[in-house]
C-alpha cells in the first residue's frame, strides 16, 4: 500500500513569546510547523466466556485485535497462561476457522493487519488445577512490526486488558449423562449423576438437583444411589448426600418416561450440586445432557363411501397412509372391521394397481416407508346383516391399524402403533308382524276376531303392504285400524280385496289393525282320529318398502305362526 492509501495524520506545532516592555505586555507566534505522522495504531481486547470456574472447567478465551492506523502491520500473539490452565489442544479458532497444531503460548503469526482490518482469536483451556489464590489472571501480547513513510521498520509490542478467574475452591465435581442419547414418546430414560470428591477432605450434605424438559417425567421409586434403591427421593426436589468421602466417588441414578410432543428438538437436562466448602456455599453445574427426540410422523386416514348403510350395501374404503416424519420405517396395516361387515375378496388395490391375491385378514405388509411417502389403499365390504334382523348399534365403528417399527442408534428397535376409527351408520326399518285370533275354535258360520299388530323398531319410516288373512270361504265384516291417537274404519275396498296399504310407518310407531272375519266354508278339512277337527296354521307374509339414498329398497318380513281350530260335527 502507498502512501496515498494511507490516512494523514499531522502534527501542528507553533511556537509563542510572552513580552512585557513597561506597561505594554504582548505575544508573538511563529509560524506553524505540520509534521505528518505515519504508523500502525493497533488495540488488543481480551474476554473469558465465564467468569466463575472450578477445577476441571473449560473456558473460552477470545482476543481481539484491530488496526486503527494508517499503516499496515506484521503481527504475533502470544498468550502465555497462568498455572493451573491448560491449553485444550487444537482448539484454536482464527475468525471461526480451526487452525490445529498451533497454541497461543508458542506464539501465533496473525500475518500482515491491513488497515481498519480486526481479527478474533479464539480458544479453550482448561482449569487443571486450583491456584491458592483463587484466581487465574493473564493478559495476551502482541508484537507488530511495520514501515515509517521514511522506509524504516518500527517494532513495538501491546499488551491487552488482564483478564480475571475466580476459582471456586472446590473439591466435587459433577458428571451427568444418560444410557441413550435418542427417544421417543413412551420411552424410559434413565440418567446418572456421578459426584466425584477430588479433594483431601471429606464432604457432607451436598445437595444434588436436576432440570428436566417438560416432556421428560420422573418416575418415582426409580431413584438408586451406590447400587441402593431409594424410592422417597425425587431428584428435581433435591437429593442430599450425607458423606462423600476424599477421593471416592458416588452414583445417583433415576428414570424419566418420555411423554409426547410437537416437535422434534432436543430434550435437555442439567444437574447442579450443592455444598459447603471452607464455610463457603458454592454451586456447580453440571455439562448439559441433551437426547434428540425422534418424532416418526406416521399418519392414517381413513374415509368409507358411503358412511350411511342400509341391508345388502357395499362400501368402499379408502385409506392414506403417508410418513410425514424424517425417518424411515417398516409398517403393516390391519383391519378390525365391524362385524356386521365382510370385506369382499379381490377388491384391494394399492396405489391404483387391483391385487386380488392380498388378504387384509392378518395385516397387510408395506414394506419400508420412507420419510416423505405415501401409500393408497382401497377395498370394498358389503352389509352382511339380514335383512329385518335385530341390530344391536346403530353405529358401527372400524378400527384401522398402523403398526410401525424404526431402529435408534443405541441398538434398540422401536414398535409404536397408530390407530385411526371410523364410523358406519346403519339405516332400515325393522317391521315386526304379530297376530291373534279368538276363538280359538271355530265351527262353521262363526265370526272370528283377528289382531294384527305392526311394529317398526327401526330407524328409518317404512311402507307396508299387508294382506289381511281370511283362510276358506270367509268374508271380512268389519274392522278399524288404530295407531297414536288415530283411528279409522277399514274401506270397503280394503275389506274386499283383504290387503291393506299402510305408508309412512315412523320409527318407534306401533299399529293395531282388528277386523271380524265370517267362517263360511273351511279350508280343507282334515279331522283327526279322535275327533272330527282339524288345526290350521298360518302366518303372515306382507311386503315393505323404504327409500334411503335415493334407492327403493323391499324386503318380505313374515308374522308369528297363527293357529285356528276348525271343528265340524254331525247333526
Amino acid at each position: 500500500m502507498n502512501s496515498q492509501d494511507r490516512r494523514n495524520y499531522v502534527l501542528n506545532n507553533q511556537s509563542s513569546v510572552r513580552f512585557a516592555s513597561g506597561r505594554f505586555e504582548g505575544v508573538s507566534y511563529s509560524n506553524m510547523v505540520s509534521i505528518p505522522l505515519t504508523g500502525a495504531i493497533l488495540t488488543l481486547k481480551k474476554s473469558a466466556s465465564v467468569e466463575q470456574v472450578t477445577l476441571d472447567s473449560i473456558v473460552m478465551y477470545q482476543l481481539e485485535i484491530e488496526n486503527t492506523g494508517n499503516a499496515p502491520a506484521e503481527v504475533t500473539l502470544t498468550d502465555n497462561l497462568p498455572e493451573g490452565a491448560s491449553f485444550i489442544p487444537n482448539s484454536l479458532l482464527k475468525d471461526g476457522v480451526p487452525i490445529p497444531g498451533v497454541s497461543p503460548q508458542e506464539g501465533l503469526q496473525i500475518g500482515i493487519l491491513p488497515i481498519n482490518q480486526k481479527v478474533t482469536i479464539q480458544f479453550q483451556i482448561i482449569v487443571s488445577s486450583i491456584p491458592d489464590s483463587l484466581t487465574l489472571i493473564n493478559v495476551a501480547t502482541a508484537s507488530y512490526t511495520f514501515q515509517a513513510m521514511d522506509g524504516r521498520l518500527i517494532t513495538k509490542e501491546l499488551i491487552s486488558n488482564p483478564v480475571t478467574l475466580f476459582v471456586s475452591p472446590s473439591q466435587l465435581s459433577i458428571y451427568y449423562y444418560a444410557n441413550t442419547n435418542q427417544t421417543f414418546e413412551g420411552d424410559i430414560i434413565t440418567f446418572f449423576i456421578q459426584i466425584t470428591n477430588t479433594g483431601k477432605e471429606d464432604i457432607r450434605n451436598a445437595v444434588v438437583s436436576t432440570l428436566l424438559s417438560g416432556e421428560m417425567a420422573f418416575l418415582p421409586g426409580s431413584v438408586v444411589i451406590d447400587g441402593l434403591l431409594a424410592p422417597d427421593l425425587d431428584p428435581s426436589a433435591g437429593i442430599t448426600l450425607p458423606f462423600v468421602a476424599a477421593s471416592s466417588a458416588t452414583q445417583i441414578s433415576y428414570q424419566v418416561k418420555i411423554g409426547k410432543r410437537t416437535s422434534s428438538t432436543p430434550l435437555t437436562s442439567v444437574a447442579t450440586l450443592l455444598y459447603i466448602n471452607q464455610g463457603e456455599e458454592i454451586t456447580i453445574r453440571s455439562n448439559p445432557v441433551s437426547i434428540s427426540y425422534l418424532l416418526p410422523v406416521l399418519t392414517i386416514s381413513v374415509n368409507i363411501t358411503p358412511d350411511q348403510v342400509t341391508y345388502k350395501d357395499t362400501v368402499t374404503y379408502e385409506v392414506l397412509i403417508q410418513n410425514e416424519g424424517e425417518i424411515p420405517v417398516e409398517a403393516v396395516y390391519d383391519l378390525l372391521q365391524a362385524p356386521e361387515l365382510n370385506l369382499v375378496p379381490g377388491t384391494v388395490r394399492i396405489n391404483g394397481i387391483l391385487r386380488p391375491e392380498v388378504s387384509l385378514a392378518n395385516g397387510l405388509p408395506l414394506g419400508t416407508l420412507i420419510p416423505h411417502s405415501r401409500i393408497y389403499i382401497t377395498f370394498e365390504s358389503t352389509v352382511s346383516v339380514i335383512p329385518n334382523s335385530l341390530v344391536s348399534a346403530e353405529e358401527w365403528v372400524n378400527r384401522s391399524r398402523l403398526t410401525y417399527t424404526f431402529r435408534i442408534n443405541d441398538g434398540r428397535s422401536v414398535r409404536l402403533t397408530t390407530l385411526a376409527f371410523t364410523p358406519v351408520f346403519f339405516y332400515a326399518p325393522r317391521i315386526l308382524l304379530h297376530v291373534l285370533t279368538s276363538p280359538k275354535f271355530v265351527e262353521p258360520g262363526d265370526d272370528i276376531l283377528f289382531e294384527i299388530t305392526i311394529q317398526n323398531s327401526g330407524n328409518t319410516k317404512a311402507d307396508l303392504f299387508l294382506p289381511l288373512p281370511a283362510p276358506g270361504v270367509s268374508t271380512i265384516l268389519n274392522g278399524f285400524i288404530q295407531w297414536s291417537d288415530h283411528k279409522r274404519e277399514l274401506t270397503d275396498l280394503e275389506m274386499k280385496q283383504q290387503r291393506l296399504q299402510i305408508t309412512d310407518i315412523q320409527p318407534g310407531e306401533i299399529i293395531q289393525i282388528i277386523y271380524t272375519l265370517h267362517m263360511q266354508v273351511f279350508p280343507l278339512f282334515r279331522p283327526t282320529r279322535e275327533r272330527d277337527e282339524y288345526v290350521f296354521t298360518d302366518t303372515i307374509q306382507a311386503l315393505y318398502t323404504y327409500d334411503f339414498n335415493n334407492r327403493i329398497h323391499s324386503f318380505e318380513v313374515v308374522s308369528n305362526v297363527y293357529e285356528i281350530v276348525f271343528t265340524e260335527h254331525d247333526e
